[in-house]
């Protein structure tokens, strides 16, 4: 996307001292793919469906790609912000039965160390070769839940190709950070609600974030077009309503909890 090749993206995600999360996993010389015999690769070949962009978005499936290439990825029963995610790694928990049409390629298989043990992540990569999502169980197996990784996968491929050609530059206009010795930073997220739309969804991040929801207004009564803006916000940061406040007078949201490029990256991811 954005007239960039797939080396190209990787060398710069891989220059990034914040990057994808996944990056260090790639440049680990240590990490080991597991091989598979041509039967058994043709049998895991022939278990997934896989789908361009272009077929996914004839039926009823919300396509998404990749965040650093911008190539299709897969198509889920969902949105992937208003999903859960694992308090270990922010990754989003996807029931396997809502990905039904993907392009994924088998990756590496990464033991992490955790309290009180260690985990096993089966992954799978873009085609690109980014890592975008991991399972708890071998390739060809079956399992109830894939794990997206987080700020792997975006909605709107354009404003992917965007947030690469601005990265490095300075926040939108409608971001500012204060910063309070011991506290961290507070972000400030100017903000403006569009009721009575089809769902809740961020449109702009330009001098405001522009966010849609469905409630209705009667007799010029936002506090539920508010209150749905500020959860669906809060979904799409991976935070909780303890920081992420609605400020009425200043039109703005105050987000604690979360590093300015977290936000921002999250923010991109849920774009339409």
């Amino acid at each position: 996307a954005g007239g960039h090749s797939s080396d190209n993206m990787q060398q710069g995600f891989l220059s990034l001292p914040d990057g994808h999360p996944a990056m260090m996993a790639m440049a680990d010389p240590s990490s080991k793919q597991e091989k598979l015999d041509p039967e058994e690769e043709k049998k895991r070949k022939n278990s997934f469906a896989t789908f361009s962009s272009a077929e996914s978005s004839n039926e009823s499936f919300v396509p998404y790609y990749c965040f650093a290439c911008g190539s299709f990825v897969m198509a889920v029963d969902g949105r992937l912000h208003q999903m859960p995610r694992r308090k270990t790694d922010a990754a989003i928990v996807l029931e396997s039965k809502k990905r039904l049409k993907h392009r994924l390629h088998q990756g590496d298989c990464k033991t992490l160390k955790r309290e009180g043990g260690v985990e096993k992540q089966y992954r799978w990569h873009c085609t690109c070769g980014v890592p975008v999502s991991y399972q708890s169980s071998e390739w060809s197996s079956e399992c109830s839940f894939v794990y997206v990784i987080d700020c792997s996968l975006a909605l709107n491929p354009s404003i992917v190709s965007l947030y690469w050609r601005e990265e490095g530059k300075v926040l939108p206009e409608c971001m500012t950070v204060r910063e309070e010795e011991g506290k961290g930073e507070t972000l400030v997220l100017q903000i403006e609600i569009v009721p009575e739309m089809k769902r809740f969804g961020i449109a702009k991040l330009e001098d405001k974030m522009v966010v849609e929801v469905a409630s209705t207004v009667v007799g010029g009564d936002m506090k539920e077009a508010n209150s749905e803006a500020v959860k669906g916000v809060t979904k799409v940061l991976g935070s909780s309503s303890k920081y992420v406040k609605l400020d009425l007078g200043a039109g703005a949201l105050i987000i604690t909890g979360i590093s300015s490029k977290d936000a921002m990256r999250r923010i991109v991811c849920a774009m339409h």
